[in-house]
């Protein structure tokens, strides 16, 4: 599967645009020394008494039936919750939104996925604006920010996507929405792709090379829950969501993290990195711990890991020559799996009256 690199400039222009603004409009300076990770906040989860049931084993052969009968469902909804912590830039940032950064469904062979950059915004400026006594009120209402959303729905023959948060990229940089063609001039209309003529390149590719992000479906929980290898350890008993769960830790690796989503070390950190092969396989042998939550029928409930980027960020930049250093930089994601099997119906936009994206995909040298 092929991502979409060409794709990606236009939320990097947003993310970097909105950082200078910040920090030009709230003065930022430097936050604490501190290396405290930021760890993903998420409710309704409660510890609970009881043996662990006898199908579930703390094994990989066990994650790895997790994964085919998460697969099999034909319906279910899901929501993913990030965090960041940095201080790349000499700016401290501690970003753990309330609300999800992306959410979604699938119901009867079609999928609706919307991801909200708002959110992300959102927290960074309420952190920089309360730390020099203003509000993200305020500095939304500077900036011109309103809708920072991407949505993506469709079925086998057709993907639609709507665009909004290409209005936030033009009111900061009007010149880098023009270089999108038809894709830039959405807003809140629909456009499509003939999934036909895609190629190698799936539909959930388009959508991450749009939104400069890695979409979290069942599909790619999956490939992560068949990566896990060495120990499982079965931690306990707990409820996600009013349903009785088994805590289940293991470990993958960097490498296996980027290769399920289609992205790069590069995509992850934000920095371009030229590296040896060998460095670069040595930075994607990074183990990262991930927490798993199973239901008694065998089904992925939870998926949870927190990376540490700034040990194989600071090696692969010791490796090209630089003296610059990382200090923190942490990453957490969170994806909750919920309504399994419930009646979910995604309705679809007609191709009539919605932008046909194709060709311009075609020519952009992203499909075919």
């Amino acid at each position: 599967m092929r991502t979409c690199p060409t794709l990606r400039r236009p939320v990097r222009l947003l993310l970097g645009a909105l950082v200078a603004a910040l920090v030009a409009t709230a003065c930022a300076s430097p936050g604490p020394d501190d290396t405290t990770p930021a760890t993903v906040t998420v409710g309704g989860m409660i510890p609970i008494e009881g043996d662990i049931p006898a199908s579930v084993q703390a094994t990989p052969q066990f994650l790895r039936s997790v994964a085919d009968t998460t697969e099999a469902s034909p319906s279910v909804r899901f929501e993913l919750d990030m965090s960041m912590r940095s201080t790349l830039g000499g700016l401290d940032l501690t970003l753990n939104p309330v609300d999800p950064f992306a959410y979604g469904e699938l119901g009867e062979g079609r999928t609706r996925v919307v991801i909200d950059y708002g959110v992300m915004i959102e927290a960074m400026m309420g952190q920089v604006a309360s730390a020099f006594g203003g509000s993200s009120e305020d500095l939304a209402a500077e900036l011109g920010l309103d809708d920072l959303t991407i949505e993506m729905v469709g079925d086998a023959g057709t993907t639609f996507i709507r665009m909004p948060m290409f209005g936030a990229i033009a009111s900061l940089d009007p010149s880098a929405v023009a270089a999108y063609g038809p894709i830039g001039e959405l807003g809140d209309g629909w456009g499509y792709v003939d999934n036909a003529r895609l190629g190698e390149l799936l539909p959930r590719a388009v959508l991450d090379g749009l939104a400069d992000a890695q979409t979290v479906d069942p599909e790619q929980l999956a490939g992560l829950l068949r990566s896990v290898e060495g120990e499982v350890t079965a931690v306990g008993r707990t409820e996600i969501r009013n349903v009785a769960v088994t805590h289940l830790a293991g470990t993958v690796t960097l490498g296996d993290i980027l290769a399920s989503a289609g992205s790069s070390l590069s995509d992850l950190t934000g920095q371009e990195l030229d590296l040896a092969a060998p460095v670069l396989e040595e930075v994607l042998r990074a183990s990262v711990p991930i927490d798993v939550y199973v239901d008694d029928e065998g089904r992925l409930r939870r998926f949870a890991y927190t990376v540490d980027l700034a040990p194989p960020l600071n090696q692969a930049i010791a490796a090209t020559g630089q003296a610059m250093a990382v200090g923190v930089f942490t990453y957490g994601l969170t994806v909750d799996l919920f309504d399994y099997d419930a009646e979910i119906t995604v309705d679809l936009p007609s191709r009539d009256g919605a932008v046909d994206l194709t060709d311009w995909l075609l020519s952009a040298g992203v499909a075919g």
